[in-house]
């Protein structure tokens, strides 16, 4: 009976030390990263991030496996759930889900949707530092409305081509925000979450100025986003932006980067609000140059600078620019203007190109980013959660046999070396018997 039990404890001792050892392993992974640029290494702020969810986020992946993007989605998404079983993940065949695909918005194939709560967001590519960006902007989205000024010959939010807004308004829609169009010239603004006026081609009237001026004394949100300024024809829209602090040059920079001699490279200034996105790339387009209205009232901030030459109406008509070394600065193309009326903070963003808010720009480098970030700042949020590029670019790569053989061998090992040290133990202890029986 003694024998009986002991060897039964033997044997339930080893299946709960390899029961434990597997938990363990699964819990707290061992994954070795070979790839150079460490793609499948988690970053900690990533980590935390999932730890802090209260709800499912649930990704359903629309790809051809014959894309070459699709392996490295499909292994992104394992490693981010050894992390967190609040990420549950599925994946759509372009061939066989169709109606499926249709009932979960898909436009095309190739795309990843990620949802959390009620909210969602499309993807057309995904790895570790896209899917951290998407969660938590689906965490911190937004509820509220952005009005678009009209009247004034604005580029319309329903235009599809270049010079269009339709881009920047689904950009805004799939943050959470309502976005609509108001003439102030018949309507008033019922206290929207933003207003935005994007490439007037005639001034306001001082009624209409009158209007925004209320609405920024009220701790209202307004960015202008100009093309091109004429101080004479704009002379209203001028004093408001001047009242804030703000001036608009007629004078407009170019950049000097022989690879994209049409675009200039905005960088953001050192401000807590912008750190995410330092390190990285804005494009605009020809961009006009900002200053500060001296013994202003307000808080003033210069937003985004770039370096070029800077370039007056009358050289660009005639195409003669002369560049030399003097002539190449630091010019501020984006600044803006803060205030606190009865407890109530006020902004008023200025950018020099109202470009970088088309459909030819709104998604090149990190424009978009940009203007994320804007918004969380205006709702009293962080900001996105953007990490700083790396030093070598994430081009996709194959996880090598060796990589996966280890892989394989960290999970495998471990419960193998707890088994083996069992056994000797017990074997020891049989042979040590024998010899005291004998």
């Amino acid at each position: 009976m003694n024998k009986f039990l002991h060897r039964s404890l033997e044997i339930i001792s080893i299946i709960l030390i390899a029961a434990i050892s597997l938990y363990l392993l699964e819990k707290n992974p061992i994954v070795f990263d070979l790839t150079k640029n460490k793609r499948y290494t988690v970053d900690k702020k990533i980590i935390d991030m999932l730890n802090k969810l209260d709800d499912n986020v649930y990704v359903k992946v629309f790809y051809d496996k014959a894309n070459s993007d699709y392996n490295n989605i499909a292994e992104t998404l394992r490693n981010l759930s050894r992390y967190s079983n609040k990420i549950k993940y599925s994946f759509l065949d372009p061939r066989k889900d169709v109606v499926m695909a249709q009932l979960y918005g898909f436009s095309t194939s190739n795309q990843i949707l990620i949802m959390y709560k009620n909210r969602k967001k499309y993807e057309n590519s995904l790895d570790n530092e896209k899917f951290a960006n998407a969660v938590y902007n689906l965490l911190k989205q937004k509820e509220g409305k952005i009005l678009f000024i009209t009247g004034h010959k604005e580029p319309s939010i329903d235009d599809y081509n270049q010079d269009g807004l339709s881009n920047f308004a689904k950009f805004l829609k799939d943050e959470g925000l309502t976005v609509e169009n108001v003439n102030l010239a018949t309507e008033n603004l019922y206290n929207p979450f933003a207003v935005f006026i994007i490439d007037p081609k005639i001034d306001f009237s001082e009624f209409e100025i009158k209007k925004l001026q209320d609405y920024l004394y009220n701790g209202g949100k307004i960015v202008i986003a100009l093309k091109n300024f004429n101080k004479k024809k704009f002379n209203n829209l001028d004093s408001l932006m001047k009242s804030n602090g703000i001036d608009v040059s007629e004078n407009f920079m170019i950049g000097l980067d022989p690879n994209n001699p049409r675009l200039v490279i905005a960088n953001t200034v050192n401000l807590p609000y912008l750190a995410a996105l330092s390190n990285v790339n804005f494009y605009l387009l020809k961009p006009l140059v900002l200053n500060r209205v001296e013994n202003s009232n307000f808080s003033l901030s210069e937003v985004l600078v770039a370096k070029g030459i800077m370039v007056t109406p009358a050289m660009i008509k005639s195409g003669k620019i002369l560049i030399s070394k003097d002539s190449i600065k630091d010019y501020t193309v984006s600044m803006m203007s803060e205030r606190v009326n009865k407890d109530k903070k006020s902004n008023l963003l200025v950018v020099g190109d109202s470009t970088m808010f088309t459909n030819l720009l709104i998604n090149a480098g990190e424009n978009a980013n940009f203007i994320l970030t804007i918004i969380d700042y205006f709702a009293g949020n962080e900001g996105s959660f953007v990490f700083k590029p790396k030093d070598v670019p994430d081009l996709p790569i194959a996880v090598p046999a060796t990589q996966q053989i280890i892989l394989y061998i960290s999970y495998l090992l471990i419960p193998v070396a707890f088994l083996l040290f069992t056994l000797v133990f017990i074997v020891g202890r049989r042979v040590k018997a024998t010899k005291n029986e004998g």
